[in-house]
């Protein structure tokens, strides 16, 4: 087919992002005309003349290798299907003539992109055969998008973790972690810390400074740690207790049996949710928890429950006599060194366990990393084993979408079959994000600062709603399991 004028349709459907870095110079003398002009990270925008739900944003990351050639992979966002990265097969930059060619490692489709390039900006034409092999031609615009991973607002003396370098990554790896990176960039978040084999590879706060900000659901799956050591001690029964050990009124209301610890932890108890604003105002939020109805047949459906989580703020303080944030304090954060945790309490001095906790996003970052461990700190069992194995189980059950309070992160391949489970997270009202991948040897935190006047956290940008950062980071937990599988 014949596409429109370039000039034409490149001024509707190819403007550059307003949130887009500026053009950098090119690196050669040449004014761009040389390959080495290519090296960096792009903004690929590929659209088809008409508007298409294909339309899809690439983030193209090039180097060169221990030759000298040119390669490079892009990373694709999801608004399209893919869930991979295109390694770069072709790249030659010619009299102000760009050639590059994708190929899909999948379906074996190649992409060719031919334009012209000058001053870091690209524009031109996509040709590539579809299923039927009919060849089609889109267009694209390609414009430099530098990604920068560190702030330097590290502190030289915090040893807990050492800092890495990014860039000692795979070219597939980094092309998905820029897609991060700029991910949580355009989502205007506060904080990014990324941490890849135990060392921290992207530490962001995007020129704004570096403070505790709040977790908000993630609360859960840290609070509901405290339940670790309680169960290795024998102060609480078991996850598969039943909530009447501790809240007699909480016995199924005629059924056989009434909710589980595990079922709360799930959140599939069956109890009446109530309303988040009432258990925040409620001056005794245990009070309020404990007076929930039994509305469904516990483990029948998930339905998030707030008020329900409530409920393991009273188990902690009945069976270890602390709140939990207290006991938390002595049996997790200073065990880590975090300092930065502010978690206020109701009324009768109890701590949310469904809400309510601030720290800093690097400390989040290491709680994090705790996890990815199963449990170990500096070579110490510090969270007992038991809980971290249940937890990360790969054998999870495929219909299972939570557990011990937290989200399984699965993730389709191409070529069918059941989605892979990577890891384990949880998010946060505004956009907070905790991401753990213990086999790829990934977590990943981000935060978004919550305004107080804004009750519908609309600060974040929607695109972030729908899991674009936590899908890339995936897909790159996804690329490393890959690789080390085909070892």
């Amino acid at each position: 087919m014949r596409a429109p004028s370039l000039a034409a349709v490149l001024a509707l459907a190819c403007t550059t992002p307003s949130s887009a870095v500026p053009a950098a110079a090119p690196d050669s003398e040449a004014g761009g005309l040389e390959d080495e002009a290519l090296v960096g990270t792009w903004e690929l925008q590929v659209r088809r003349t008409a508007w298409s739900p294909r339309d899809v944003d690439y983030v193209l990351t090039v180097d060169r290798d221990a030759s000298g050639e040119l390669v490079g992979a892009a990373a694709v966002d999801l608004i399209m299907a893919g869930r991979t990265t295109y390694p770069l097969v072709e790249a030659e930059v010619s009299q102000g003539q760009l050639t590059l060619a994708l190929r899909s490692p999948e379906l074996g489709t190649e992409y060719l992109l031919t334009g012209q390039l000058s001053d870091g900006v690209a524009e031109g034409i996509v040709d590539w055969t579809d299923h039927n092999g009919v060849t089609q031609q889109d267009l694209f615009h390609m414009h430099r998008r530098p990604v920068r991973y560190l702030d330097g607002q590290l502190d030289p003396a915090d040893e807990r973790l050492p800092v890495g370098n990014a860039r000692d990554l795979s070219l597939d790896e980094r092309a998905l972690l820029d897609r991060v990176v700029l991910a949580a960039e355009d989502a205007r978040s506060d904080a990014l810390v990324v941490v890849v084999d135990g060392e921290i590879v992207v530490a962001r706060w995007f020129g704004g400074p570096r403070v505790p900000r709040t977790l908000q659901s993630i609360t859960k799956p840290v609070s509901s740690l405290a339940l670790a050591w309680l169960i290795e001690e024998g102060a609480v029964a078991g996850l598969d207790a039943p909530l009447s050990t501790w809240f007699p009124e909480l016995d199924g209301e005629g059924l056989d049996s009434g909710p589980t610890l595990r079922q709360v932890l799930a959140h599939t108890s069956g109890l009446d949710a109530g309303e988040t604003q009432e258990l925040n105002e409620a001056p005794d939020q245990v009070a309020y928890a404990r007076a929930a109805t039994q509305v469904d047949r516990p483990g029948r459906t998930v339905d998030y429950n707030n008020r329900a989580m409530q409920l393991v703020s009273g188990i902690v303080r009945e069976a270890s006599g602390e709140d939990t944030a207290t006991y938390l304090g002595r049996r997790l954060f200073e065990p880590l060194g975090i300092t930065s945790v502010r978690w206020g309490r109701d009324a009768a001095g109890n701590a949310p366990t469904y809400g309510g906790i601030s720290m800093d996003a690097l400390d989040l970052a290491i709680i994090g990393q705790v996890v990815a461990d199963g449990g170990r700190w500096q070579g110490e069992q510090l969270v007992p084993e038991a809980w971290l194995s249940e937890l990360l189980d790969p054998e999870a059950e495929q219909t299972e979408e939570r557990r011990l309070a937290w989200l399984l992160l699965r993730i389709h391949t191409y070529g069918g079959g059941e989605p892979r489970l990577v890891g384990v997270g949880h998010s946060g009202s505004g956009g907070q994000r905790l991401l753990v991948y213990p086999e790829a040897g990934l977590v990943v935190a981000r935060q978004v600062s919550v305004r107080r006047d804004d009750p519908y956290n609309r600060r974040h940008d929607t695109r972030d709603s729908f899991g674009i950062l936590q899908g890339m980071a995936s897909h790159l937990a996804l690329a490393r399991l890959q690789a080390r599988d085909a070892e």
